[in-house]
């Protein structure tokens, strides 16, 4: 009687785990993506943002869905950026897009100072800031720490 051990390297033999061929199953996991949701509850703690909690977890979802080839991968990837953008904006407090869009000729009379100004009014440089050092402080520590 052969082993299951020895069953494997015999050409012709069958697996050990009765024919059961099993492949590696895509990462289920954030990536980069964990980034992003970081950011979005820095700034939802900070009181910047609102938080639309079921869209947010459908987003989250879709993330999650494995994706093995590369192709598919990229597919997601092109389709996540903007869906996240646009959940982002929708969780944001900034006025509904159809708004600005009905809006955009009136800004395009605006001087560009002015513009920067309204800039500066809308962003808050100490968040970029605290943004970037989260966004670079998870780099360096995922290297050594996995944190997904």
């Amino acid at each position: 009687m052969t082993r299951p051990e020895e069953m494997k390297s015999e050409p012709g033999a069958f697996p050990a785990n009765g024919g059961m061929v099993s492949a590696a199953p895509a990462p289920i996991r954030f990536g980069s993506w964990n980034i992003y949701f970081l950011a979005k509850f820095a700034l939802f703690w900070k009181g910047l943002i609102g938080f639309h909690t079921y869209e947010n977890l459908a987003f989250a979802a879709f993330l999650l869905v494995p994706a093995k080839s590369p192709l598919w991968r990229r597919v997601k990837t092109a389709v996540a950026v903007p869906l996240g953008v646009a959940l982002l904006y929708y969780d944001s407090w900034l006025p509904p897009i159809g708004r600005v869009l009905s809006q955009a000729s009136l800004l395009a009379h605006f001087d560009l100072s002015y513009l920067l100004e309204l800039i500066g009014r809308f962003v808050s440089w100490p968040i970029v800031a605290m943004l970037i050092l989260a966004w670079a402080a998870y780099q360096i520590v995922s290297r050594w720490i996995r944190v997904g």
